[in-house]
C-alpha cells in the first residue's frame, strides 16, 4: 500500500489502545500508524485514507489544553482534505465539534455495558465510559442512542460513536486495574465485579459487532473519498 492507503489512529493515553480495531485492520490488510498525540507530532494532513480518533479522559471542548487545540486543527485540516473520520468517544465529540455540533457535561457518567438503541451495526450492547454528551451536528443522521444521550451519528462518510467498539476483555481488565479509573467507577456508583462478569459474557459478541461497524466505515473509506468538509469549528456549552 502507498501512504494514501494508510489509516491513522490518534491515541490519547497509554491505557486506551486501538484494541480490537488494530486486529481488524491487520486481518483486513490495512496498514495503520498509531500516533500518541500527547508526545508525538501530527503528520501532514491528507496523507491517510482514513483517521480513527480514540477516547480520552479529557473533554474535547477543553481548548486550553495545547494538544486538544492542536488536534482540532489537525482533524479539521484532514476533513477539509476529504479524509473520513471515525470518532470513538472523545473522538466522536471532537468530530461533532468540528462539524458544528455541541458537546457538554451530562451531569454524571455512563460506565459499563449499556444497551444502545438503533439499527445494526450501531445498536446493541456496547461498553461505555464517558461524562460528556453530544448534540448532533447540523446535517448529521443520528443512528443510536440511550435514554441519556446520543451514541452514534453519521455525517457524510464521517462516523462518530460515543461507545467503545474497540474494547476487548483484556482492555477492560486493564481499565478496572487502573486506580484513577477505579475511583471514577466508584464515584459513578459502578460495580467492578459486575463489569467483569458482563465483560466475560459480552466481549466476544461486542467484538463481532465492532467488526461489522469497522467494515461499514472502512469499505466506504477505501472505495471513495468523501467531499471535503469545512465545518464552522468548535462549539460547546458549559
Amino acid at each position: 500500500m502507498n501512504a494514501s492507503d494508510l489509516v491513522l489512529v490518534l491515541q490519547h493515553q497509554h491505557d486506551d489502545s486501538p484494541g480490537n480495531l488494530a486486529q481488524w485492520l491487520a486481518d483486513q490488510d490495512w496498514d495503520y500508524r498509531v500516533v500518541d498525540v500527547e508526545t508525538e507530532e501530527f503528520p501532514a494532513a491528507g496523507r491517510y485514507r482514513a483517521i480513527a480518533v480514540l477516547g480520552s479522559k479529557e473533554s474535547a471542548y477543553d481548548l486550553d489544553i495545547d494538544w486538544i487545540r492542536a488536534e482540532h486543527d489537525f482533524v479539521g485540516a484532514c476533513m477539509a482534505a476529504g479524509t473520513p473520520v471515525l470518532g470513538i468517544c472523545f473522538g466522536a465529540q471532537l468530530l461533532a465539534l468540528r462539524l458544528g455540533g455541541r458537546v457538554s457535561p451530562m451531569g454524571g457518567s455512563e460506565i459499563g455495558w449499556c444497551e444502545v438503541s438503533g439499527p445494526a451495526p450501531y445498536g446493541g450492547t456496547w461498553f461505555v465510559w464517558h461524562g460528556d454528551h453530544i448534540t448532533a451536528p447540523p446535517g448529521s443522521t443520528v443512528l443510536a442512542e440511550t435514554p441519556r444521550c446520543l451514541h452514534a451519528y453519521t455525517h457524510g462518510a464521517h462516523v462518530g460513536v460515543q461507545f467503545h467498539p474497540e474494547v476487548t476483555a483484556a482492555l477492560v481488565e486493564d481499565w478496572m486495574a487502573t486506580p484513577s479509573r477505579k475511583a471514577a467507577l466508584v464515584d459513578a456508583g459502578g460495580d467492578a465485579d459486575e463489569i467483569a462478569r458482563r465483560t466475560e459474557e459480552l466481549a466476544s459478541k461486542a467484538t463481532a459487532a465492532a467488526w461489522r461497524l469497522y467494515e461499514s466505515f472502512f469499505i466506504s473509506a477505501r472505495s471513495e473519498r468523501p467531499r471535503p468538509v469545512r465545518g464552522p469549528g468548535p462549539r460547546w456549552q458549559g
